[in-house]
C-alpha cells in the first residue's frame, strides 16, 4: 500500500473494403425484326466479397475502444492503520498515439465501483474518482496539509473515457481532457500515472519533484483494461495486463493497446 501513487500511458487503424456488381446488356431477336434488350446474368463473387467485407468490417469495428477501466482487484489485503488512500493512487490516464498526446481522462466521465468486500473504505482520505479526470495535478505537503489530486483506488475499480485537450499540448500536466471523447485503437499507447518514486525529485517525468523524497510513494498494482461499451469489461473489453506503479512513456513504460 501506499500514501501516494500516480499514471498513465498510449492505439491502431481499421479497414473497409468495398466492391460493386456489373451488368451486361445486348441480344437482337431477329425473328421478329425487334430489337431487344437483355439484361444477362454474370457470374459473380459480390456475394462472397460483400459479406467478406462485412467481416472484415465488425472484426476492425470490435477493436475501436471508448473505455479504459483500471481495477485493484490486485490489493488483496491492506493494514488500514497506515493509510489514507488504501490501494493505487490513481492521478491521470492518458492516451498516445505516434508519441503524440491525444487526450486524458475525460471531464465528468469517471465511475466508480466498490469492490465486492471494500477494503479500508473509511480510512481511505482520497475518495474522489474525479480525480482521475483531466491533467496532472497532484500536490503533495510534508506538512498537515492534506495532499490533493489523486484517487486511492482501494481493491474497487474505476472507468474513464479519454476526452481530447482543448488546446494542443503534449504535456500530461496541460492537457484538460475537457474536448470531444476520443476513440482507443490498436497500437495506442495508455499511460497511467500512479503516485510512486518516480513522483520524488529522482524521477522522471512531469510529475517529478511533486512528492518529498522522504516520502514513501510505494508503487501498487492494478489490472487494465479498454472496452467498446460502458461497463462492458466482460462483454467486449480486452484486458491489457497487470501493471505496478507509473507506467509511462518516460519510463518506456507505456502500456500497450492489442
Amino acid at each position: 500500500m501506499s500514501k501516494h501513487n500516480g499514471i498513465l500511458a498510449a492505439f491502431g487503424a481499421l479497414a473497409l473494403i468495398a466492391s460493386g456488381c456489373e451488368a451486361s446488356t445486348g441480344g437482337t431477336d431477329a425473328a421478329a425484326g425487334d430489337a431487344t434488350t437483355t439484361t444477362d446474368t454474370v457470374p459473380s463473387t459480390d456475394a462472397k466479397v460483400a459479406t467478406d467485407a462485412a467481416a472484415a468490417t465488425d472484426a476492425a469495428v470490435a477493436k475501436v475502444y471508448k473505455y479504459v477501466t483500471i481495477d485493484g482487484a490486485p490489493l488483496k489485503t491492506e493494514d488500514c492503520t497506515k493509510t489514507s488512500s488504501p490501494g493505487a493512487d490513481l492521478d491521470v490516464v492518458a492516451l498516445f498515439r505516434g508519441g503524440k498526446l491525444q487526450g486524458v481522462g475525460k471531464v465528468g466521465s469517471a465511475l466508480h465501483k466498490k469492490g465486492t468486500t471494500p477494503l479500508c473504505e473509511k480510512e481511505n482520505k482520497h475518495a474522489e474518482a474525479k480525480d482521475v479526470e483531466g491533467k496532472l495535478d497532484t500536490k503533495m505537503y510534508t506538512t498537515a496539509t492534506p495532499d490533493t489530486g489523486y484517487f486511492g483506488l482501494s481493491n474497487g475499480s474505476v472507468q474513464v473515457q479519454i476526452g481530447a485537450c482543448t488546446k494542443a499540448t503534449d504535456d500530461v500536466s496541460v492537457c484538460d481532457g475537457a474536448g470531444a471523447s476520443v476513440d482507443i485503437l490498436v497500437g495506442d499507447e495508455l499511460d497511467v500515472y500512479e503516485v510512486d518514486d518516480t513522483y520524488k525529485k529522482a524521477g522522471k517525468g512531469p510529475q517529478s519533484g511533486i512528492a518529498d523524497d522522504k516520502c514513501t510513494c510505494l508503487a501498487e498494482e492494478y489490472d487494465v483494461y479498454v472496452h467498446v461499451t460502458d461497463g462492458g469489461v466482460s462483454k467486449d473489453g480486452s484486458s491489457l495486463g497487470t501493471f505496478k506503479g507509473s507506467a509511462t512513456a518516460f519510463q518506456s513504460k507505456a502500456i500497450k493497446v492489442k
